[in-house]
């Protein structure tokens, strides 16, 4: 898929009114949303969705022995900064389309959240990722929809995020 259809197919799942719930979401990439059968989802589970690649990977050992075998923030981080899986690829700017990550702090080992989160950057000015579409119970929280596009700037504050290109965008 193009960076644009990427956007279009990640944008259509705002405003759905889809609860957070971590560990929720659908697990079948060609669902018409995101959300699992209860109505939640989670930012890995969004992501995941929106780059029509599985959540559960279990044919990878490294990934099966960092979580059981879930591309969740934490095997995204890994895949793009360790592993060659093929999925991810770490690059130094961001740009649109890619992944914006942070994993759990005992993933990266640097002063940061107990638990990761995952957008699709979606705007970048100068350089620097200002807008992202991501699942997030903030979002939750102040619109009713745990899925939205806005400010980038929660990414930014980690010292552990990167940036990756994922091999399923063009």
């Amino acid at each position: 898929m193009t960076v644009n259809q990427l956007l279009a197919h990640a944008r259509s799942a705002c405003g759905l009114k889809i609860r957070y719930r971590l560990g929720g979401g659908n697990t079948n990439p060609q669902a018409p949303s995101p959300a699992g059968e209860d109505g939640s989802c989670d930012c890995s589970a969004f992501v995941c969705w929106a780059l029509r690649i599985r959540k559960y990977q279990p044919d990878f050992s490294w990934l099966r022995n960092l979580n059981g075998g879930w591309m969740n923030t934490d095997g995204m981080w890994v895949d793009a900064r360790n592993e060659p899986t093929g999925f991810f690829q770490k690059i130094q700017k961001p740009e649109l389309g890619v992944i914006v990550v942070y994993p759990a702090q005992w993933v990266s080992k640097l002063q940061g959240p107990k638990v990761g989160h995952v957008g699709i950057v979606s705007e970048v000015v100068d350089g620097t990722a200002t807008r992202a579409i991501h699942c997030s119970a903030g979002n939750f929280k102040v619109g009713g929809d745990a899925i939205a596009e806005n400010s980038a700037s929660i990414f930014l504050k980690q010292d552990a995020t990167i940036f990756a290109r994922c091999v399923t965008v063009e």
